[in-house]
């Protein structure tokens, strides 16, 4: 008997030490061939990533002033298990009111919150935000010296962030744009210039406790936040927020659908003011609606109308299809073109020829149709190399084509190509401002081209500040030209008559010549509404500025000149004394 229990014990000893010896081989391999994994599971449990959001680029005015700018935030937050312990393992009532009181005295009276919410927060089953972000940043440095492993907030998370303020609310908030909740450009510079706003946000490894609040550790490395670029634009926000409140007013007072401004020097591109009405506040994020950001300018494509006159009669001169005393038969009669299906009309029928100066004066849409209709006096209806010339002069003023302006949803507006080209309906379309659509921007850069004969690309982005904090000025493009001087000098005398003489009487403005020419014409995607526009270049003898006025679909008046011509000579007089240019 005593035989069989000695057995026994052996037995059990000997499956005993098989057992042991199997765990230790076991251990033993795992150390072996797992020990990265198990240094790598150890190294994420004791190891934190924390990122700080790069600071987004200011976007400031042509004399600095800012539009936009960003201001560091910091949001604490808490997850409650932190405090109390996870489930069934919830820390004694003790320590938890410890934990509580102590960070809860030490908030109440920094985020001037009521020390029994900060409480409830804290213990909250989930994660809950402790106050509004907080903006002062002798607080943020005050909040971070508490976080460390003994500090009052060593369980309370720290968000860092940024907001985006608008100092001049709606002024230039069309220009400016609006970002998406994740600081993405959704609309305006803010999308167009985003990759140069954005920044680089910086990283932090730490080592982290039991409880997961940083520690302080040999190992721990920063990688630096690098901040988005600041960028100037062309724009200057005094003159820009006059014209703005000028179109509002007369867009309300004329129950108007928009209205959309430029102003741009004829020499450097730069643009002044690039207005749109209605008007966006950008840092109100409760309006985001599509009809009040986008940009009229530049998006919103239209019929030029009359307002080509001018810049056709230039084409006309440098091409030789008339000369300054050139007598064209405009009678009401000479309106048919047999392949149009049409007649062409003048607002002002003439029974007697009238010369190159008299057909802008009048605005004659027959006179225009004769003159380019006489480059295919015995030839077929189709010939494009024929035609090819007034194409050319078209595509040289920017038309067809986005500017490149660093405004996202550019329109090139419409032109058609060559090869669809026909005399009786393209030549005599094109010649008074339609079979074709432009923008307000792209108008302005065509009307400058009558100040020298040259076209100047527009130009939004003025520098760009570098790395050093030098600013480093944006590519100005070479100017194409497109006439010669001494047309554009006698087609802006016979501007200056068109206003002095016609309907506008605006030839003289504070002892100011101006040379202007205004459109009224029927919006071709709705025949029921019209686009009225005014164009100007002033001063009219050594021109700085052109200006470009759209109004769309304005009440109470038939001609641009009874609707636009008012709210341009606000806007010029405006511009007049900006620049000290009245006399």
């Amino acid at each position: 008997m005593i035989l069989r229990a000695r057995r026994l014990v052996f037995a059990f000893a000997a499956i005993l030490f098989l057992a042991l010896g199997g765990l230790a081989g076991r251990i033993a391999w795992v150390q072996a061939t797992n020990v990265e994994d198990a240094q790598l599971r150890m190294f994420t449990q004791s190891s934190r990533w924390s990122t700080k959001p790069a600071i987004r680029g200011r976007i400031l005015d042509r004399f600095g002033s800012p539009l936009a700018l960003s201001v560091p935030q910091l949001q604490l937050a808490a997850y409650g298990p932190n405090f109390t312990g996870p489930p069934g393992g919830r820390k004694s009532d003790a320590r938890i009111t410890a934990l509580v009181d102590r960070t809860a005295g030490f908030l109440a009276p920094r985020l001037a919150r009521p020390r029994a919410d900060i409480s409830r927060r804290l213990t909250t089953g989930g994660y809950s935000r402790l106050g509004a972000p907080i903006v002062d940043p002798d607080l943020m440095d005050e909040l971070e010296a508490a976080q460390g492993r003994r500090g009052a907030l060593a369980l309370v998370d720290f968000e860092y962030g940024w907001a985006r303020r608008h100092p001049g609310n709606t002024v230039a908030g069309n220009v400016v744009g609006f970002l998406d909740h994740e600081g993405h450009g959704v609309a305006g510079v803010e999308r167009g210039l985003h990759d140069l706003l954005v920044g680089i946000e910086g990283q932090r490894f730490h080592r982290v406790d039991v409880h997961g609040a940083p520690i302080h550790h040999p190992d721990d490395s920063v990688i630096a936040k690098v901040a988005g670029s600041d960028v100037r634009l062309t724009i200057d926000t005094r003159l820009q927020g006059k014209v703005e409140r000028i179109l509002a007013a007369a867009v309300a007072e004329r129950d108007a659908d928009g209205a959309a401004c430029a102003v741009m020097d004829v020499f450097t591109g730069d643009l002044l003011t690039l207005a749109s009405v209605p008007l966006f506040d950008a840092g109100d994020r409760r309006v985001r609606d599509k009809n009040r950001y986008r940009h009229r300018a530049v998006e919103d494509i239209y019929a030029p109308g009359s307002i080509m006159k001018p810049l056709m009669m230039a084409a006309a001169l440098e091409l030789g299809l008339v000369t300054p005393d050139s007598r064209i038969d405009c009678r009401a009669d000479r309106g048919h073109f047999p392949r149009r299906s049409a007649m062409v009309k003048d607002t002002k029928p003439q029974d007697h020829p009238l010369n190159p100066r008299e057909i802008l004066v009048y605005s004659s849409n027959i006179g225009m149709a004769r003159i380019f209709t006489s480059i295919m006096d015995g030839a077929g209806q189709k010939d494009p190399e024929r035609m090819r010339p007034v194409y050319d002069v078209l595509r040289r003023l920017g038309l067809g084509q986005r500017t490149g302006i660093p405004l996202p949803y550019e329109s090139g507006g419409v032109l058609s190509r060559l090869s669809r080209w026909s005399r009786d309906n393209t030549l005599v379309s094109v010649s008074h401002g339609y079979e074709m659509a432009v923008t307000v921007v792209q108008m302005a850069a065509a009307v400058g081209t009558l100040a020298d004969g040259h076209r100047r690309t527009p130009r939004l982005l003025d520098a760009v500040q570098g790395s050093a904090g030098e600013w480093l000025e944006a590519a100005r493009p070479a100017p194409v030209p497109v006439f010669r001087r001494d047309t554009c000098d006698l087609i802006r005398d016979w501007m200056v008559a068109v206003l002095d003489e016609g309907t506008s009487k605006m030839g003289l403005l504070d002892g100011v010549l101006v040379a202007g020419k205004t459109g009224t014409a029927q919006d071709e995607r709705d025949h029921s509404k019209e686009n009225h526009s005014f164009a100007a270049l002033l001063p009219a003898d050594a021109p700085r500025y052109s200006v470009v006025v759209l109004m769309q679909d304005p009440q109470g008046g038939r001609f641009s000149s009874q609707t636009t011509v008012p709210v341009a000579r606000e806007i010029l007089r405006e511009l007049l004394a900006y620049e000290g240019l009245s006399r």
